[in-house]
């Protein structure tokens, strides 16, 4: 259906194209602030990483003059990494600091247009598929990329490009004047597509202020705008935004309530810094001499809250569903744009961080790019960096260097405490340790990872829960489930159905404000079941030399005694004996009613992350009776606590857990657990002896 809607648009924008007078002259941008400090360093980012993307030019067979970084196909992966590297290109024609560098970076804008340009629209080739690539999806954002970048430098263009770049705008937004935009909340938001789509209808209005459509394109693009990020009740709003109630606009929500977002069948924070594509057309408006709609902004507070509760120290997010992109994503963008644009001190902050981390991953390179090989695997993630940087450097030499930073610590105490997400489906702690949560909902998975710049933790889809099945792997569902929160502290009780229903998992995952986690299971054979896979206390662990805070191998501490681990190099899995283990003495893992480790010393990029893996073995015997008792254990996990602190945790636990039937007692620190696991869900009373 939304391809014969594409198909439709974009037949209705020709017809209207063809009937148009000639396009109106382009104004090129006013540009002549003096860059300050934040300005000049994502300059300097800027021309690194252009001068490493330009080895990986190479010539267009159809055209002698041309340049690409792809296959040239009319598809995402065969146009995306072109347009989206020319922003940086046409930062460093225009601002470059010697006319050679600026020469040869405009030399490179160009050659790559006369790729991108005439296989559009207008233009009388063909990608080397032998096909056009305008009018499908994301070619909205693929031509935004390509008409920004062109609007720096457009009177350096000649009249065929300049020709050929003006039709791709007009036909990419004309498609957008009918259509209503589209918008789900589960499973696979229409949120980040919807603001790409009104990236190039806002571009095209403000680029072509006398086109007969240009009015038209100004009510379009704040119409997909707005619906990008709205929550059920903000389509039924009188709110006005830009003049008119939102309940006018006839919109479906894209989001939750609490203001998370689902896709990729998850709640992913990945996806909620797409709230970026909106605010960066803000500079858009400014280059056109316009107000920026104030639907740029709709809801970009509350989401950026909760990715600021989610981020890391070194300036990427955790990801309580799992990340099924790339781990190594630190963008200064949205920050600089929150700083910016809405005066967010703590965005000032986050984007200072960020920039550091940037520059650091360059250093690490001859040639200044940012990734290293087998730190992506998405084609178009080397050129987002490049487009993040040029975008900030934009936005600062536009409006200015922002607020001034928040100090991290007061940074560090408004952001913690616990947070829980209904809609989302997940519970999660921010402590000057480092950040639990707990996910019941799309992902049934925990995590507890501690804070430094080095990230020790990778988001393992089976956190704690980990590996149960019998045969065919199949996923952990959550029949049940209750959440208690306290203060500074949470309880998640829930009753999991493992191996196609065949084993009860009843678990308890304790969050205390000490920075450490109390996770107690049980585990009940329903009927009898020969399991094929049963290991559980599931972490994953980041074992990546050449990440700019690591810089050394993995140093694990056990009660044997210690092994390093060096990622880059092929060892095979061992079992280490006793019930506690350490990793660099920064995150502890003692546990009761086990007596022994696995541990995969895996060295190979998988997702462009390497992720070794921390768990409780499988134990001799797997072939269970109706309502035996399989398994119950508890492990505590400290962050940020040395391997002595944890081998002393591991001699209190075994001496304070107690078993009587179906109840279990224990005593970590200052705090007493105490589970029922009758049937179904476990009952639980969490205390603290401290006053």
């Amino acid at each position: 259906m939304r391809r014969m809607k594409l198909l439709a648009a974009f037949v209705l924008g020709m017809a209207l194209l063809a009937r148009a007078e000639p396009l109106p002259p382009v104004v090129v941008p006013v540009l002549t602030n003096t860059p300050g400090p934040l300005a000049q360093r994502a300059f300097e980012l800027t021309r690194h990483e252009i001068g490493a993307i330009r080895h990986d030019l190479q010539p267009w067979a159809r055209d002698p003059r041309a340049k690409l970084l792809t296959n040239g196909k009319h598809d995402e992966h065969g146009i995306r990494p072109n347009t989206q590297v020319l922003l940086a290109f046409a930062v460093v024609a225009r601002w470059g600091a010697k006319p050679a560098e600026r020469d040869a970076a405009f030399a490179d804008l160009i050659a790559l247009l006369r790729f991108v340009a005439p296989t559009h629209s207008a233009g009388p080739l063909t990608a080397n598929d032998g096909k056009k690539w305008q009018a499908q999806w994301q070619s909205a954002l693929w031509a935004f990329q390509a008409g920004q970048a062109a609007w720096l430098v457009w009177d350096r263009l000649d009249a065929e490009l300049q020709a050929q770049l003006a039709h791709m705008l007009a036909v990419e937004a004309d498609r957008f004047l009918t259509w209503d935009p589209p918008h789900q909340v589960r499973n696979d938001t229409k949120a980040e597509e919807n603001a790409w789509d009104s990236l190039v209808v806002a571009l095209a209005a403000c680029m072509l202020p006398q086109h007969p459509h240009a009015a038209a394109w100004h009510t379009a693009a704040q119409r997909w705008q707005l619906s990008s990020f709205l929550t059920e009740a903000d389509t039924h709003s009188d709110r006005r935004v830009d003049g008119q109630p939102i309940s006018a606009g006839k919109f479906g929500a894209n989001i939750h309530p609490d203001f998370t977002l689902e896709n990729h069948d998850r709640v992913h924070p990945s996806y909620m810094g797409c709230i970026s594509l909106l605010l960066c057309q803000d500079i858009v408006y400014r280059w056109a001499g316009r107000a920026p709609p104030e639907a740029l902004r709709y809801n970009a507070e509350p989401i950026y809250d909760h990715l600021k509760f989610l981020t890391h120290p070194d300036g990427r997010n955790h990801f309580p569903n799992g990340q099924d992109w790339e781990l190594h994503r630190v963008s200064p963008s949205l920050h600089a744009e929150m700083n910016v644009l809405l005066g967010d001190g703590e965005a000032a902050l986050l984007e200072r961080d960020s920039l550091t981390t940037c520059e650091r991953m360059q250093a690490r390179s001859p040639d200044g790019r940012t990734l290293l090989a087998g730190e992506y695997f998405f084609p178009s993630l080397p050129g987002m960096y490049a487009n993040a940087y040029a975008a900030t450097f934009l936005l600062h030499l536009t409006a200015g260097e922002g607020v001034p930073p928040v100090g991290a610590a007061d940074f560090q105490k408004r952001v913690a405490g616990v947070r829980k997400f209904a809609f989302g489906e997940f519970i999660a702690q921010r402590t000057p340790a480092g950040l639990t949560s707990f996910s019941w909902g799309r992902r049934v998975m925990g995590q507890a990872i501690p804070f430094a710049n080095d990230l020790l933790g990778s988001p393992l889809e089976s956190g704690f829960v980990g590996k149960i099945n019998a045969g065919k792997p199949s996923a952990a569902v959550v029949e049940q489930v209750n959440i208690v929160t306290g203060r500074a502290h949470y309880v998640v009780a829930a009753l999991v159905g493992r191996a196609q229903g065949s084993v009860a998992q009843q678990i308890v995952f304790a969050s205390l404000p000490e920075g450490r986690v109390i996770y107690a299971e049980r585990l009940v054979a329903r009927r009898a079941v020969k399991l094929t896979q049963l290991e559980t206390g599931d972490m994953g662990v980041l074992n990546e030399p050449e990440w700019v805070y690591q810089g050394a191998p993995r140093r694990l501490h056990f009660a044997g005694g210690e092994w390093l681990v060096d990622g880059l190099k092929p060892a095979p899995a061992r079992e280490l004996a006793g019930n506690w283990i350490n990793v660099d003495d920064r995150w502890g893992f003692a546990a009761a009613g086990v007596e022994g480790w696995r541990y995969d010393a895996n060295s190979k990029i998988a997702r462009g992350r390497r992720e070794q893996r921390l768990c409780w073995p499988a134990p001799a015997r797997m072939e269970f009776a109706t309502d035996e008792v399989i398994a119950q254990r508890v492990l505590v996990v400290g962050l940020n606590e040395t391997g002595a602190a944890t081998a002393a945790r591991a001699q209190q636990l075994a001496a304070q857990t107690h078993y009587t039937g179906t109840t279990l007692a224990t005593q970590v620190g200052g705090w007493l657990l105490h589970v029922d696991f009758v049937q179904p869900l476990p009952v639980v009373q969490l205390s603290s002896s401290t006053p």
